[in-house]
C-alpha cells in the first residue's frame, strides 16, 4: 500500500548503514513500548520483518501480547517518512544502530536472556564482534590499588590485541578504559543511558577517544538518562560480549558481583583479582576466591588461559611534547596537585587537565589519592636507570 511501512516503498536512500529489511526491523525495536520479550516474540511468531508489518493490526488477536497502546502506535507510524526521520535524527548525532534479526547484530548477544532488540552505537562495530574481548569490571568507589591494577592488567591485555570492555562508570571502568587506550588497543564502553548522554560528565575526554578509537553501545534510546535500573540491565550486555570477564575490586554488594554472576549464567570465565583482606573495598573479590572461582595474579594469567604467549616488554622511548614535558620534569621530582602544576608549568587549569587526562590514558601519570598526580614510565621519558 501506498506510504506504508514495506519493503517496496522503505528505501534505504542515503543511510549507508541500512538496508530495507534494517530499516523495517528498526521501525519494529525502536517503538516505545517495545521490549525484549515482545521483539522476540515477534521474530519466533514470524520469519521476515516484511511478514511483522502485514499482521500489524488492532484486529488481529495474534499479536495482543503486544498490548493495544503499541500496536495502535505501530498502525499509526506505517508510514515510512517516521523511520526515515527517526535515522536523520540518529545520524545528526553520529549514531548508528544494529536490531536483533539482521547479519550484522553480535552472535554473542543472540542467546543470552532478554537480548537488547537494538544496540545504538558510535565507533567500529566490528568490535562488537571480536573473539577474545576482555570485560573489566569493578567499584566506582574504588581504592588506589584498584584503579592502578585495572589501568595495568588493561593495558597489557590491550597490547596483545584484546579489546576492553566496561561500562564508562567512575572508578575501575574508567581506569580500564584508559589502560586500554594507553595500551595503543581498543575499547568497547557499554553506556547505561542514551549515547547522546555523556555520564559521568567528567569522562567526557574520555568518551570522545573511545567513539574514535573504540565502539561505545548502549541499547538505550537517545535521551535515555543514567537511572539506577539501567546500570544493572547493561551489564548483561558487558559479560555477554566478554571471552574473559576479569573483577578488579568489589564489595560484597557490589553491582560487580551482579556482573561476575551474569556472566556465569552466560558460560563465560570469569577472574577475580584479591585484594587487601583488611579492605571492604576487595570483600567481595577475595570471598568468590575464597569459594573456589579464579583469581588473577597478573595479566599473564589471563593471557595464558587463552593460549596467548605474553610479549618481552619493551622499554620504547616515550616522547612527549613541550608542554607534556614541562608536567613530567615536574613530577619527577615529587607527586603534585593540579594546582601545584598549574603553577610550574604556567599552563591554564583548562589546558592542564586536558593534557593530564591524555597523558593517564597513554598510562604515563596516575592520578593518586588526594588528588595528587605521580609519573610511571620515568625511564622511558629521561632515560637512565
Amino acid at each position: 500500500m501506498p506510504g506504508q511501512t514495506s519493503a517496496r516503498g522503505l528505501k534505504s536512500g542515503g543511510f549507508m548503514h541500512y538496508n530495507e529489511d534494517a530499516l523495517l526491523y528498526l521501525a519494529l525495536a525502536s517503538a516505545p513500548g517495545m521490549n525484549c520479550e515482545r521483539y522476540a516474540r515477534l521474530l519466533e511468531d514470524y520469519d521476515s520483518p516484511q511478514e511483522i508489518w502485514d499482521n500489524i493490526s488492532l484486529g488481529n488477536p495474534d499479536i495482543a501480547y503486544l498490548g493495544q497502546e503499541l500496536v495502535s502506535y505501530l498502525a499509526s507510524h506505517r508510514n515510512i517518512r517516521h523511520i526515515n526521520e527517526y535515522v536523520m535524527q540518529l545520524e545528526e548525532k553520529g549514531v548508528s544502530a544494529v536490531c536483533r534479526g539482521t547479519p550484522d547484530y553480535p552472535e554473542a548477544l543472540v542467546n543470552i536472556q532478554n537480548p537488547p532488540p537494538v544496540l545504538y552505537y558510535k565507533g567500529d562495530f566490528s568490535l562488537a564482534a571480536s573473539e577474545y574481548s576482555i570485560g573489566v569490571v569493578g567499584s566506582r568507589r574504588c581504592t588506589y590499588y584498584g584503579k592502578s591494577t585495572a589501568a595495568r592488567f588493561s593495558r597489557e591485555l590491550a597490547k596483545h590485541g584484546l579489546p576492553i570492555i566496561s561500562g564508562l562508570a567512575r572508578g575501575i571502568d574508567t581506569q580500564a578504559h584508559k589502560g586500554a587506550l594507553g595500551g595503543g588497543g581498543k575499547t568497547i564502553a557499554v553506556l547505561g543511558c542514551g549515547l547522546d548522554i555523556i555520564y559521568p560528565p567528567e569522562n567526557k575526554a574520555l568518551y570522545e577517544e573511545i567513539a574514535e578509537r573504540g565502539l561505545m553501545l548502549s541499547e538505550f534510546p537517545l535521551g535515555t538518562p543514567p537511572i539506577p535500573s539501567n546500570f544493572p540491565r547493561r551489564n548483561r550486555i558487558i559479560s555477554a560480549l566478554s571471552r574473559v570477564l576479569l573483577v578488579v575490586e568489589a564489595a560484597l554488594k557490589s553491582g560487580a558481583l551482579i556482573t561476575a554472576n551474569c556472566a556465569i549464567d552466560q558460560g563465560r570465565d570469569v577472574f577475580f583479582i584479591p585484594g587487601n583482606i583488611d579492605s571492604p573495598a576487595s570483600a567481595g573479590t577475595n570471598m568468590m576466591i575464597k569459594e573456589g572461582l579464579p583469581a588473577a595474579l597478573g595479566p599473564e594469567d589471563i593471557l595464558e588461559h587463552l593460549g596467548i604467549r605474553p610479549e618481552e616488554e619493551k622499554e620504547e622511548k616515550i616522547d612527549l611534547d613541550e608542554r607534556e614535558l614541562r608536567i613530567a620534569s615536574l613530577l619527577l621530582e615529587k607527586d603534585m596537585s593540579i594546582d601545584e602544576l598549574c603553577g610550574g608549568t604556567l599552563l591554564s587549569a583548562a589546558e592542564l587537565g586536558s593534557l593530564l587526562t591524555m597523558l593517564e590514558m597513554r598510562g604515563i601519570v596516575t592520578q593518586l589519592p588526594g588528588k595528587l598526580y605521580t609519573l610511571n614510565n620515568k625511564k622511558q621519558i629521561f632515560g637512565g636507570n
